[in-house]
């Protein structure tokens, strides 16, 4: 079955949705196929579930080896080029992964997916080396994010396409992070836009000097073509009077909406009262930046 979002001519008052005499559908959306309670973008001939796959890959701008767990979507065909999300901290990102049972962004984008919600994409998971979290995660002068950047756009990335169908749009290449990984994926998109056009930040970490939003007010307009930057207003259970890096949040926001993006159209600033500061409440949210991130572009 092929549904599409479309105007007719019919009256109010007529029962059947159908056009008028010689007119036809226009429709307004990409068509969507229904195949045993599933939406696809594309028709399908059945459906193959998502397959997974890690391996290591060597980083000569870092001189560190990175652990990479790779999520290929429902269906993949060889010829198709995808959509892709960088996720940092990929070692809580995948259902029942990591810090307090994982983000579960894998299963919640099989559920958009599922719901004609979001496009079938490829998810990238990076394991963040602990030892060096700082030193890979925050941008100079504080740590070495550059390298970080240049290690995705320049090694990875070009490394997975010879594998497996990645898009080179940068308008379909997110990066998403929570934490100092959100303050990573801020500062990707601004130093490497040629590669990196949707940016997800969760809960931005505060920095005194904050060399990313630094960077944000000096320039004219902004290169991300869409921005999710959200947080909690609390830290944690046992730290009632701490807030989730909060003003950080709402400053990156205000920023981006000076510098001309528009919310939702190309940003989108959300605050969620009662959220902490980890997993637990990220995996609440991740649906909605990715919704946003990867949303088809009519």
């Amino acid at each position: 079955m092929c549904l599409t979002g479309a105007t007719t001519t019919s009256t109010p008052r007529e029962s059947v949705d159908a056009p008028g005499p010689g007119k036809r559908y226009a429709p307004l959306l990409p068509d969507l196929w229904l195949l045993d309670g599933k939406f696809f973008f594309e028709k399908p001939r059945n459906i193959v579930a998502p397959k997974y796959f890690s391996k290591f890959f060597q980083s000569d701008f870092m001189n560190q080896r990175f652990a990479v767990h790779v999520r290929l979507p429902r269906n993949y065909d060889p010829v198709k080029k995808y959509p892709a999300v960088v996720l940092n901290d990929g070692q809580n990102h995948y259902k029942g992964w990591g810090m307090h049972g994982g983000w579960h962004t894998d299963a919640t984008l099989e559920y958009l997916c599922e719901a004609g919600r979001a496009p079938d994409a490829i998810l990238i998971a990076i394991e963040c080396p602990q030892r060096r979290r700082n030193e890979t995660y925050l941008p100079p002068p504080i740590g070495r994010a550059d390298l970080y950047a240049n290690f995705l756009a320049d090694e990875l990335l070009p490394s997975l396409r010879k594998e497996i169908s990645l898009t080179d749009d940068p308008k379909q290449i997110a990066i998403i992070g929570a934490s100092y990984g959100a303050n990573n994926s801020v500062y990707v998109g601004l130093f490497r836009p040629d590669v990196f056009g949707l940016v997800g930040s969760l809960s931005f970490a505060y920095l005194p000097k904050c060399p990313a939003r630094a960077d944000m007010r000096a320039r004219q307009t902004l290169p991300f073509a869409r921005l999710y930057a959200d947080c909690g207003n609390k830290w944690a259970d046992d730290q009632p009077r701490r807030d989730d890096s909060t003003p950080s949040t709402k400053d990156l926001v205000n920023i981006a909406k000076e510098k001309g993006m528009i919310e939702n159209e190309n940003l989108l600033g959300l605050v969620f009262a009662g959220h902490y500061h980890n997993e637990t409440f990220w995996r609440k949210r991740i649906g909605i930046c990715l919704e946003f991130l990867l949303a088809p572009r009519i």
